[in-house]
């Protein structure tokens, strides 16, 4: 299935999806039983996040708008820890299941929502990047390295500290990171193999739920992991 338009980003959730135009428009399009696809009207957004349920994305005036289910304030940034000081600015932000996390442009990391397992509990230090998972998120330090917090189980959250790191995705039950030398490491549950890497160089990855996909350095798509509904069946 083709999306006509021209897009800059594309961000996958539970069943829905939504993607950011060139225009600075965002679209949403799939499930919307609690309104995670209806787009805000008339604004203008740099980043977007689809999380299970809900979806939020940064203004270009620098604010966070959420959309979708609110259960545990997922969707209201308002309530994050710590609150931003006046006048800070988002940088990225990533929608978990039932939390959601951002980045200021400073560095620092705030996050909102259920936080049963700590998910929502902001770490210490500055960070470049932040993926969250469904119950645990992971970011990429200012010096590179990855830290992780909320729930360990499997080993999902063990940080990473023997290299560089460049790009990073937490998935549902494990997460992986893109190292500078274009190898990927994946830690967490490997039940069906989503953790166990192919032996090549890629250049993006990104994880989901019991599986991996990564563009490698021939440009394509590559796939490892769970494939009981065809989602690694490349296009």
């Amino acid at each position: 299935i083709l999306q006509i338009g021209n897009y800059t980003q594309v961000t996958a959730g539970y069943e829905h999806t939504c993607a950011l135009k060139t225009d600075q428009t965002a679209e949403c399009w799939g499930s919307n039983d609690l309104g995670q696809s209806d787009v805000p009207i008339g604004i203008s957004f740099i980043d977007i996040s689809a999380g299970y349920y809900h979806t939020c994305g940064i203004t270009t005036s620098g604010s966070i708008l959420c959309w979708g289910a609110d259960f545990n304030n997922q969707s209201n940034p308002s309530t994050a820890t710590p609150l931003p000081a006046t006048g800070n600015t988002w940088s990225e932000v990533s929608a978990g299941r039932s939390h959601t996390c951002a980045i200021e442009l400073n560095g620092d990391v705030s996050c909102w929502g259920d936080n049963t397992y700590s998910q929502a509990t902001e770490p210490a230090g500055l960070h470049l990047a932040v993926s969250s998972g469904e119950f645990h998120n992971c970011a990429i330090q200012d010096d590179y390295q990855v830290d992780c917090w909320g729930s360990n189980i499997g080993g999902r959250a063990a940080d990473q500290g023997q290299y560089i790191y460049l790009e990073l995705s937490a998935g549902i039950t494990h997460t992986c990171a893109l190292r500078t030398s274009g190898e990927v490491d994946c830690w967490g549950d490997d039940s069906y193999g989503q953790s166990t890497v192919p032996n090549n160089y890629f250049q993006s990855v990104q994880s989901g739920d019991n599986f991996t996909c990564g563009i490698n350095y021939e440009n394509t798509l590559q796939c490892w992991g769970n494939n009981s509904y065809n989602q690694m069946m490349t296009p």
